[in-house]
């Protein structure tokens, strides 16, 4: 069935295994048409504004996300083990940014207020495609710690953004 932020996942790795048609330089293309070939420049490039998303590599992609991670028990909604990660995210952020923690506890903000959209999303609806591409990039590679590592520099970065902000 469907899961919220699922769709921004789908609609990312669509983005991101669409194939481009092939460019092409010079007289290297064959075309069935001589006529248009004669006519085109030596140096010209051939190519197309749109490229075909790879549902099916998308798909694989989508199960390997999923397969034994963090994401398939929010997504099956664990209450328990979600609960462990918001709590483990909240030890993190109580340490590394405990003024931003406590001013949050105060208005009784926690972690999955905001966690849930980031990670169910893995950032795709709160970032720039190409920053999502670079974090999913880590995150495959490192792993998925890498994913609450994520949520606190960000934390980081709109801390600095509001003190630069309140600075001016």
């Amino acid at each position: 069935g469907y899961t919220q932020g699922l769709s921004f996942l789908v609609a990312t790795l669509l983005i991101h295994t669409a194939t481009a048609p092939p460019i092409v330089i010079g007289g290297l293309l064959t075309t069935e048409d001589e006529e248009e070939e004669e006519n085109r420049d030596e140096d010209a490039i051939v190519c197309s504004d749109s490229a075909e998303p790879d549902a099916f590599t998308a798909f694989r992609l989508m199960a390997n996300l999923l397969e034994d991670s963090v994401l398939m028990t929010l997504f099956a909604l664990d209450g328990e083990q979600m609960q462990v990660l918001f709590r483990f995210f909240d030890e993190l952020f109580m340490d590394a940014l405990p003024a931003l923690h406590a001013h949050f506890a105060t208005y009784d903000i926690e972690p999955q207020l905001y966690l849930v959209e980031w990670i169910f999303t893995l950032f795709s609806k709160c970032l720039p495609p190409q920053v999502v591409g670079w974090i999913w990039d880590h995150i495959c590679v490192v792993g998925e710690h890498y994913i609450f590592s994520v949520s606190h520099r960000f934390f980081c970065y709109l801390v600095l953004f509001r003190v630069n902000k309140s600075n001016r």
